[in-house]
């Protein structure tokens, strides 16, 4: 199995500008021999989309190959500096480790949610231009295309029946 990922500077025809941090990769093309195995891949720390491609060589239509994708990203934590605790019984201290972690992991969650929408806050941006202009070109060929097609329509009517009264005066019917 082949296990393709790209990272494109330019994805679906939307122009972004570049972040890609030195320590980017770029692309990594993976020849998977085992059942289950872990690839790494690094981005810079501003980018967005990355593409995905698996490709069985051994998958038909008679017998098809499953595959299942499990995708985590990681951030590098920052450094922060330790205050001593206060002091307290054995119990309350317990207590206040478990919530402490609790929120931490919760702000931890939510700094790197966080740091994944300002990464594609430009690219959702170009594509709703992308859309905008779209729905204005769409908008246009709704306004003209009948006007259009009623033109046609007016122009082959009075061909017709111009070569009608021209049959008809040829055999002196008209």
């Amino acid at each position: 199995m082949n296990i393709l990922v790209f990272q494109r500077e330019q994805s679906a025809g939307f122009k972004r500008k570049s972040h890609l941090n030195k320590s980017g990769t770029g692309k990594i093309r993976e020849q998977l021999t085992e059942r289950q195995g872990v690839i790494e891949f690094v981005t810079g720390s501003f980018d967005g989309l990355v593409e995905i491609c698996v490709q069985s060589l051994s998958a038909s239509q008679e017998s098809p190959s499953r595959v299942a994708l499990n995708i985590t990203t990681k951030v590098e934590p920052t450094e922060k500096e330790e205050t001593p605790p206060p002091v307290m019984d054995q119990g309350q201290a317990m207590r206040l480790r478990l919530e402490t972690n609790r929120i931490g992991g919760e702000l931890t969650r939510m700094e790197m949610r966080t740091r994944e929408i300002m990464a594609n806050a430009e690219y959702a941006r170009d594509r709703e231009l992308s859309f905008h202009e779209q729905s204005i070109s769409l908008n246009k060929a709704v306004r003209y295309w009948p006007m259009f097609r009623i033109l046609i329509l007016v122009f082959a009517g009075y061909l017709q029946v111009s070569h009608v009264i021209q049959y008809m005066k040829s055999r002196h019917i008209y």
